[in-house]
């Protein structure tokens, strides 16, 4: 039995890739700052510092599943969660990567970690975020919270 693969399977194997444009500085540290904006407004507990980043017609789905659409929900979603449970939380984001499918178009890997009275918990995201004159924005936004495991059951936050 050989090991050299078939037509078949090269065919499984050839895929395209997302990132069609080369990764341009400038637009990772803007995406960055946009993350630390988002991140000073939810310490602050500032909804509108915190939504000023997202699209008119965005689409968040938090981290219980709930999908919030349109701007106008998301902060009447956030401006409730701010005045509590979240009051006195607080949370720090980190980006482990940024693709470009389009020069104006990212995927946004967020690592979320927040920090409350009681403990500390991790949510990871992604966010589709468009570039429209010379700001980026969110459109869509999927949060993920990491269940803590142990690293011996190969199934903890991978970081």
């Amino acid at each position: 039995m050989s090991n050299e693969p078939t037509d078949q399977s090269r065919k499984l194997l050839d895929r395209p890739t997302a990132q069609q444009s080369p990764t341009n500085e400038q637009a990772v540290t803007q995406i960055e700052e946009r993350f630390v904006t988002l991140e000073t407004g939810f310490n602050q507990n500032d909804p509108t510092m915190l939504d000023r980043l997202f699209t008119a017609d965005a689409v968040v789905v938090v981290p219980d599943g709930t999908v919030v659409r349109g701007w106008e929900e998301i902060y009447a979603y956030h401006t409730a969660r701010l005045e509590s449970p979240a009051n006195n939380w607080h949370t720090n984001y980190s980006i482990p990567i940024i693709m470009f499918p389009n020069e104006d178009i990212a995927v946004v890997h967020t690592r979320q970690t927040t920090t409350t009275p009681e403990r500390t918990f991790t949510n990871h995201g992604t966010s589709v975020m468009i570039e429209t004159d010379d700001e980026w924005w969110i459109c869509a936004m999927q949060n993920t919270n990491v269940v803590d495991r142990s690293p011996e059951d190969g199934r903890g936050d991978p970081g």
